[in-house]
Parts: structure tokens; sequence; C-alpha cells
């Protein structure tokens, strides 16, 4: 059994998380990725409306959450800060925000399920790869032509490129 799961997440905000006595106050948990939701394998691959249900459901409460997110004080309307991310609610109204990732969760003493995301290694892996496969097909371009293999048949190694 692998110790990553595929999960929902979104950023912990105390405002919105955790128990109601604590709402309003600093949450070391405020710069860490909260989990909404564990599938397995079996969940992703035969379950598909499950998952996208719920992707749904997160969708549908993060704009409830926007529009709960202001203090009203004596003259005007402010919105409620992330302690941490600075825009937050732009996050929020992003449509990518709601998907799945790879994570490692662990449960917090109070009993929230938070999790390490994975997912972010993947893209780093494939942009390096890519990055890879370009610079040595650059390398092949370049050895082909007649100038190159004129120069290697001559002084036995290639011209610095």
């Amino acid at each position: 059994m692998s110790k990553y799961t595929l999960c929902l997440t979104e950023p912990y905000f105390s405002y919105f998380h955790g128990a109601m006595e604590n709402r309003n106050t600093f949450n070391k948990l405020n710069g860490q990725f909260l989990c909404q939701e564990t599938f397995d394998l079996f969940e992703f691959y035969h379950d598909e409306e499950c998952w996208q249900e719920y992707i749904y459901h997160m969708e549908n409460w993060l704009n409830f959450a926007y529009s709960r997110g202001e203090i009203a004080t004596n003259d005007a309307v402010q919105p409620i800060e992330h302690p941490i991310i600075k825009n937050f609610w732009k996050l929020h109204k992003n449509k990518h925000y709601c998907q799945l990732n790879i994570a490692k969760t662990y449960e917090t003493e109070t009993g929230e399920l938070m999790c390490v995301l994975k997912t972010f290694w993947i893209s780093i892996f494939q942009r390096k790869f890519r990055n890879y496969i370009a610079k040595k097909k650059k390398i092949i371009r370049l050895r082909k032509c007649p100038k190159q293999l004129f120069h290697r048949s001559i002084y036995g190694k290639w011209k610095k490129i």
C-alpha cells in the first residue's frame, strides 16, 4: 500500500475550518493544505461521477465562502484576508482550484486531515525532461549538418556548441 493518496485539497483558513471557538484566531495550520476527501483507485477508475460530484460541491461551497467572506464594519464592508496567502480569494475564483492532487496525508491533534502535496513534483520532472529532450534534439539537429560532420571527420571530435 502506498503512503500517498489521491485527494481533493484546499488551503486551510481558520475562518472557515477548525473548531467554531477558534474561527477568527491565528492558527499554525493556516499555511498548510486541508484534505477535503480521499479517493482510492477503485473509486477513481470506476466511480467517476463520485469524485466529479465532490468537485462540483466543493466549487459551490467556495462560491458560498466567497460571498460570506466579508465582515460588515460600522461604515464599510471589508473582505476577510488570509493571514499568509494575500490573493486567497483570487485563488478561489480560479477554475483549476478544485482538482485532484497526489498527497501524503496526516491527522492533526484536533482531528483535521491535513496533507502535503506531491503532485507538483511530477510537473517539475516533466519540465526538466522536456528541456532535456529539447536540448538533445538541438544537438542532433546541429550535428547533422555537413559542416559539423566534416569537422568531426578531420579532428575526431565534435565542435563545441
